[in-house]
This record gives C-alpha cells, structure tokens and sequence, in this order.
C-alpha cells in the first residue's frame, strides 16, 4: 500500500464526505455558539445598563441622605442639656429638659420621657427637625412616630415646636398652641460626693 491510496476499505469519496460532514458540524457549532455568545453579550450588556441606573439611584439617594444627615457643623449648636418650659395655650405647662448628643435627642418632662434619633432638613426657614421616637415612658404606644419640629436658637435660647405626632412640621413659631418649648442650655448639675 502507497501513501496516496486510501486505507483498503476506505473509498477517497466517503473520506471527502466525512470531512466535509465535519467541517459542517463544526461550522454549525461554531455558529449557534456565535448566537449565544451574542445572546450573552446583550444580556450582560443590558445587565450592566441596569447597574449603571442603579448606580446613579444610589449616588442620588447618598445625595438626599447627605441632604436629611446632619452634619457636626449644623449638630454642634445643638449639643448639650437644655432645660426650659412647655408651653401650651400661651400659658407656660410644666418644666422641660431636652439633651442631645449626636443625633440623638432625649426628651423630658415630669414623669414623662422620649428618646428619639432625627434628622435635619437642609436650606429651610425655620429650620426643621424630623425626631423618630425609639423608647419612650408608658405608654408606648408612640414609638416609631416620626415628630416634625421647627426650631431657632437665637441669644442661646432654644425655640422648639413640634407638630402633634403629624407628617409636615410647623409652618411658623407664633402658630404652635401645643408643644411649644423655650429652653436655654445649662450644664448639668454634677452631684458631689464626700
């Protein structure tokens, strides 16, 4: 047997048949692999579009969450033990004390007491406040209640009016007939021990 002659058995046709029923296969394998690749590729291609809205939500969010998070420049005037009286119909009610500490405000009056966490709204006139009550004295039935407040500091007094347990604060000061706070900031009294 030479090496140009087919393999006894083997017809030179039925080689060219089955190379080129390969090839075919192949080709044909390589096309619905082309297919899904690009099938892919369109997915990932509207996956990546989708991140990149959520990315620029996200960056939109961080930004109106900068906006409500206050910042230790608009928290520092606010720091501290506050101690003043509650208003009500013009007539002064009883006795109050505020302290905050961070972004956490602790509320006292009497017997009664709220610890909340808030936020400040940026850029308005009265500045507002939006206190979220985590504890507080019984009853409970108040925690979770978001309180929107205005309030000034002017002469080192503190001028706090809140809504009653409502959604938008205060529009005004001179409005408020109810929850209506004059404070001024003291140190608080440290107790000595002999």
């Amino acid at each position: 047997m030479n090496e140009t002659t087919p393999a006894k058995g083997i017809s030179l046709p039925l080689v060219v048949t089955l190379v080129v029923a390969v090839a075919g296969l192949a080709a044909a394998g390589i096309f619905f692999i082309q297919i899904k690749l690009d099938d892919t590729t369109r997915e990932l291609q509207q996956t990546k579009a989708r991140l990149d809205d959520t990315a620029k939500e996200l960056q939109q969010t961080k930004g109106e969450l900068a906006e409500l998070t206050p910042t230790a420049a608009e928290l520092k005037p606010l720091q501290g033990y506050w101690e003043g009286v509650d208003w009500s119909g013009g007539q002064p009610r009883s006795n109050v004390s505020i302290t905050i500490t961070g972004d956490s405000l602790h509320y006292r009056a009497g017997s009664n007491w709220y610890k909340t966490t808030f936020t400040l709204s940026a850029g308005t006139d009265p500045q507002q406040l939006y206190a979220t009550i985590k504890d507080s004295s019984p009853p409970t039935n108040h925690i979770g209640e978001l309180v929107p407040c205005i309030f000034k500091i002017e002469d080192g007094t503190l001028t706090f009016a809140a809504s009653d347990h409502g959604v938008e604060p205060p529009k005004n000061f001179e409005d408020v007939m109810d929850y209506h706070h004059v404070l001024r900031k003291v140190q608080p009294q440290k107790t000595t021990q002999n």
